[in-house]
């Protein structure tokens, strides 16, 4: 029968060899990572997609009040985006949709598709990820003299909805100006920072940001003045500006775990769902306040609201 020693000894022998097994793994990993860093083949490409006209008459911009429909997308711009740095911001005037890329093409895919039925909204799509995945991913990237980078441009001469899917990188997002009727942003393992500069054509119908084991910051989110309004956020910090002019009611759900909140909310409309009402007009004013009505879940000692 072995001795308490031996077996001691024999463990420690073998935890010693498991830690050199992963030294000697990672070195090689390591290795090839710097072998693949001088084999890059630098990109750069520009698309500039030929979207059809609407199928519809467009209404002319004008100021828009709660009880008013809202224009529909001619258009759906889908955005897989994954490793890199990634910019969307609207198009200079007279530009339509067109996208930028620097990359590496030894180590990223890079597709667009744009899908026209007849009697139906087009589709455009881009899709940019890595060919590599987990530990190796991490060190090509750290290796890589390619600093991967996609701007897409969007048309402000007609409605559009957007549906934009972010991993492992980091974003920022301008939607100042845009004709948007509704977007759909999810964030996993990465960082986004929005801004509405200034009012849309038009009121949104509805906006929804999810966001796992991420952070971001949404800045003067009333002058998109979405209907609906639907933040989620997981693991990660968030931080909701909802200063700008507000034009029509809103339903505002927001969910929040694992991780900090701060909420920061604008003057001029009312407020129902939480321990303040918002600032008010006399009530023979002749156009009444949007209304922003909330639906908060999560800890409450972890949300900091800012009234105006």
């Amino acid at each position: 029968m072995a001795s308490g020693k031996t077996v001691f000894k024999y463990g420690c022998f073998g935890c010693l060899g498991v830690i050199l097994l992963v030294a000697v793994s990672l070195a090689i990993l390591i290795g090839v990572a710097k072998m693949q860093s001088g084999k890059e083949e630098p990109a750069e490409q520009a698309l500039s997609p030929e979207i059809p006209a609407p199928l519809f008459e467009l209404p002319a911009p004008e100021t828009i009040t709660a009880g008013v429909d809202l224009p529909k997308a001619a258009g759906t711009i889908e955005l897989d985006l994954s490793g890199g740095e990634f910019h969307i911001m609207p198009a200079a005037e007279g530009e339509s949709l067109h996208v930028k890329a620097v990359y590496d093409k030894a180590a990223y895919a890079f597709e667009e598709s744009l899908r026209v039925d007849e009697g139906e909204p087009w589709v455009y799509r881009v899709s940019f990820r890595q060919t590599q995945t987990g530990l190796m991913s991490i060190l090509a990237g750290i290796f890589s003299k390619v600093d991967p980078r996609i701007d897409v441009y969007l048309p402000t001469d007609q409605p559009v909805a957007l549906d934009l899917r972010l991993s492992k990188g980091g974003a920022e997002v301008e939607l100042g100006g845009l004709w948007l009727t509704e977007a759909d942003i999810s964030m996993e393992m990465g960082g986004m920072a929005m801004l509405v500069s200034q009012p849309l054509q038009y009121p949104m119908n509805r906006l929804s940001a999810k966001a796992s084991m991420g952070g971001f910051a949404v800045s003067h989110l009333g002058n998109a003045s979405p209907r609906v309004l639907e933040v989620d956020a997981k693991m990660g910090g968030m931080a909701l500006d909802l200063r700008g002019k507000w034009l029509t009611d809103s339903d505002i759900s927001i969910r929040f775990a694992m991780g900090g909140a701060s909420l920061e909310l604008p003057d001029g409309v009312r407020f129902q769902g939480l321990t303040q009402s918002g600032v008010s007009l006399p009530e023979d004013a002749e156009i009444p306040l949007p209304i922003l009505t909330f639906d908060i879940t999560g800890e409450p000692e972890n949300l900091e609201i800012n009234y105006p």
